[in-house]
């Protein structure tokens, strides 16, 4: 006795210790007995009534009395291991017995919807009572019970204190199970009944991916359940998230290789919508990285999958933000599948290639919104110098962009008035937005005060008695600008980009030079989402929200939380259960707010060129030493620079004719001017196209504004644009249909395309037709590569030639690279290209038909 009062232990507690250890034994090996009892009346079971006899009934209540005692002994030690026995044999055993039998009826249905309710009110009392009795760690509430007593004199909440692994546990598998047994009602529920129980299901599993967000069964459970919601992407989304889990799901990888086996076979099938293209090109994209295809393959994917991405995103119409964020993350979740593996290196460069791509068109819709949204369908981007690292004097700078808002004003005015004046109309072979003015072409040397002088002559031309009166317009305020962030659409898909981005800064820094547009773009959406800019007016309800709403976790974090390549940045968000106040406005001020944070965060890298002129409140790019690229990043840059430089470089000549359908007509005719109009560029408009058009213009009154242009600058003979006679046409390897039919038209452009194939060098064909574009229609799409014609989308084409080919002279002055100094395409170039003369544009014409 004295012996073991020196060590600190007393008889009595040994004995104490003893007495339970000999409970706990008795427990396991009652435990035991009952789960013999119950496999062997389980085996002996033909109807199912005999599933839910008593004698059966009896056992199951025991059973889960047994394994209670033995959770409550020593809930760290035996908590999820007896839980997960009382759940296999009271509950699922019995349900998979009932559904094997087949024919269940009236009654067995009856029976098993008792059962499967006992079941739901077993495991929400078994959550509720290790509530009350342990109680919840930080950050963790389940929002179907009530968050406080009622009255005045309720207990305080109890909060868990100790290790809050087991918990978590216990409450990520009730919650999962809970799941289940909702979603086993559905097979014999019918109506609202079967809807409610759906909506349960998704809800439990919901709410256990929240509270433990590492167990892959309960994104395996939502992938079951996702059906065909986002056109499948939702169902891809929770697979992948499954995969990529802590606790891995063992069917999970199987279950995802199906569903993409399944939607391969969709890829060729009939007319989809935008979405679903994109949904299956993505889905196609992730097949080919997981089956580990050779590059080619690889890259062609992503090139489709981004291909059918832009033309959604920049359709102008609102964009289905959860949709487009799954999207984003599906490829987030392969790269952190193939994160660490050397095997994968050349894959996860192409992926990081598509992530970088997709910024930058997101970032550029963002600001394109944005800047439309607040000052109307005329904003232009400003331009954006590359300066040195010295300061701009605030003052100076204010004045600058004061005087020219002035400016703008007035040379909108005396345009109008000059037009109106002429006595003529627009001359055939105008620039790319046909804009009339006098005023003579500058040198680059000019280029900066170009603005001044032009406006200035413009001033001088004008009639002394015209008086303007320029009225300052009202600001936009800062509501305005968040309200308009939300309407776009695109921020949350942007933030997923943000967040990788910060997970991988390597990828910045094997951009290298090359990266100019992409800091661009940056640099602009920086500015524009400045809310303390003086361009803005306050808004007292956004002021108020700002500091509620900060650092609230969103449904991007939730969708990034619980992956190892995003632990560091989501360890900053304190508290999970923080809820969002101010509703949509005060999510897209969150947003905001936290992409001010990882601009502070970018602007701090070494490889980074844009700083922050927190005085000016404006972001700028600043020339930087160039920094080595990093061997592992070659295969990365690959996909990003052809898409952007090498492509257009490649396969564009300077001078190529295209032809043109009714689709690339009606969906972008001012794009169809502008190639037009340009001097090294000839269209061809097919006859086909034409009667097409003159056909649908009753309705359509896109037609009626293409066939009004084609008449006035073909009887006027535009030397850009020519109407295909009736032997410029080729026979194909496609079978003709009949003249009724709708593919007449589209056969009808394809031989006219072999016609001008055979006879010229480069031949290009302008489409909005989805079907091409996409390649769904299989025979036009081998038709098209037999005769080797490029296809390419009529939206933005010139923007994206003159910003790629400035680019491609720039690079090659400069031996081989991109300078950072120099846009991909600048405002001023367009403006100088707007006021070249008539007589010049003849000149140049001249010179290159000789």
């Amino acid at each position: 006795m004295t012996m073991l009062r020196l060590n600190g232990i007393h008889a009595d507690e040994i004995g104490k210790i003893g007495q339970e250890s000999e409970q706990i034994k008795k427990l396991q090996r009652n435990v035991s007995e009952v789960v013999r009892r119950i496999d062997n009346l389980h085996q002996t079971a033909d109807r199912v009534s005999d599933v839910f006899k008593e004698e059966l009934l009896v056992l199951r209540v025991r059973l889960r009395e047994y394994v209670f005692k033995l959770l409550h002994s020593d809930p760290g030690k035996f908590a999820l291991k007896y839980l997960e026995i009382l759940w296999r044999k009271a509950w699922h055993e019995p349900v998979s017995m009932a559904r094997q039998m087949g024919g269940i009826g009236e009654k067995g249905n009856f029976m098993l919807g008792s059962h499967l309710l006992a079941g739901l009110g077993q495991y929400q009392h078994l959550l509720l009572g290790l509530g009350e009795k342990y109680g919840w760690p930080p950050g963790v509430r389940l929002d179907f019970f009530p968050q406080s007593e009622f009255g005045f004199m309720g207990a305080k909440e109890k909060v868990f204190s100790g290790s809050t692994t087991w918990i978590l546990d216990v409450a990520g598998r009730c919650l999962v199970w809970l799941g289940d047994l909702c979603r086993y009602r559905i097979e014999i529920l019918e109506g609202e009944e079967r809807t409610r129980a759906e909506i349960l299901s998704k809800k439990y599993y919901t709410v256990c991916t929240k509270i433990k967000p590492t167990l892959g069964l309960a994104f395996n459970q939502l992938a079951a359940l996702a059906g065909e919601e986002n056109h499948g992407v939702d169902t891809l989304f929770f697979y992948l998230k499954c995969a990529i889990s802590k606790e891995k799901f063992e069917g999970g990888e199987s279950n995802l290789k199906r569903m993409l086996e399944k939607q391969e076979t969709n890829l060729n099938s009939a007319t989809k919508s935008l979405e679903q293209v994109a949904s299956l090109n993505l889905m196609h994209l992730v097949s080919s990285v997981l089956e580990d295809k050779n590059e080619d393959e690889i890259f062609l994917a992503c090139k489709q999958s981004l291909a059918s991405l832009h033309q959604t995103i920049s359709i102008g119409r609102k964009m289905d933000a959860g949709w487009l964020a799954r999207s984003v993350a599906v490829v987030v979740f392969l790269i952190a599948k193939l994160n660490g593996n050397n095997a994968t290196v050349s894959r996860s460069g192409l992926c990081q290639a598509w992530m970088l791509a997709l910024t930058s068109h997101l970032a550029s819709v963002l600001v394109a919104g944005l800047g439309k949204g607040l000052w109307g369908e005329d904003w232009t981007e400003d331009s954006l110098n590359t300066e040195d690292s010295e300061e701009v004097d605030e003052i100076e700078q204010d004045k600058v962009q004061l005087e020219k808002k002035k400016r703008k004003k007035f040379t909108d005015l005396l345009r109008r008035r000059r037009v109106s004046n002429s006595g003529s109309s627009m001359d055939s072979d105008s620039s790319e937005d046909e804009m009339i003015s006098d005023a003579p072409s500058m040198s680059d040397a000019d280029s900066e005060d170009e603005d001044d002088l032009y406006f200035l002559e413009s001033d001088a031309d004008s009639d002394s008695d015209v008086v303007v009166e320029v009225v300052e317009p009202e600001l936009p305020n800062t509501l305005e600008v968040v309200d308009i962030c939300h309407q776009l659409g695109v921020f949350p898909a942007l933030m997923l980009c943000c967040a990788w981005l910060r997970s991988q800064p390597d990828v910045l820094t094997g951009l290298g030079e090359d990266g100019v547009q992409l800091w661009t773009k940056l640099a602009r959406m920086f500015t524009l989402l400045n809310l303390h800019s003086s361009r803005y007016m306050r808004n007292e309800r956004v002021s108020r929200l700002g500091p509620k709403v900060e650092g609230v976790p969103l449904e991007e974090h939730f969708y990034l939380r619980g992956t190892d390549l995003f632990d560091s940045q989501l360890s900053q968000i304190e508290d999970w259960s923080r809820e969002n106040i101010g509703g949509v406005a005060g999510e897209s001020l969150s947003r905001i707010l936290s992409l001010e944070k990882w601009r502070e965060w970018l602007v701090s890298l070494e490889a980074c060129p844009i700083r922050w002129r927190e005085g000016e409140g404006r972001a700028v790019l600043v020339k930087s030493a160039p920094i080595e690229k990093k061997s592992l990043m070659k295969h990365m840059t690959e996909l990003w620079l052809k898409d952007e430089v090498s492509n257009l470089e490649k396969n564009i000549a300077e001078s190529c004719t295209f032809v043109v359908d009714s689709h690339a007509l009606t969906t972008d005719l001012q794009m169809v001017k502008r190639v037009a109009g340009y001097r090294k560029f000839t269209v061809i408009v097919p006859q086909v196209v034409v009667r097409e058009l003159d056909n649908i213009k009753k309705q359509d009154r896109d037609a009626r504004l293409s066939i009004r242009w084609l008449e006035r600058e073909l009887s006027r003979g535009h030397k850009g644009l020519q109407a295909q006679e009736t032997d410029q046409k080729l026979k194909i390897s496609m079978p003709p249909p009949s003249r009724k039919d709708p593919g007449w038209a589209r056969h009808s452009v394809l031989q006219c395309l072999a016609y001008f194939a055979v006879k010229d060098d480069e031949i290009i064909f302008l489409t909005g037709d989805g079907e091409i574009i996409h390649e769904t229609d299989v025979e036009a799409t081998k038709v098209l590569r037999e005769l080797g014609v490029r296809v390419e989308h009529v939206e933005n084409f010139m923007q994206r030639y003159l910003g790629l080919r400035d680019a491609i002279r720039e690079r090659k002055r400069s031996g081989g690279t991109v300078s950072s100094g120099r846009r991909g395409w600048k405002r001023e170039d367009r403006e100088k290209r707007g006021r070249r003369t008539d007589r010049e544009r003849s000149e140049d014409r001249d010179e290159d038909i000789g």
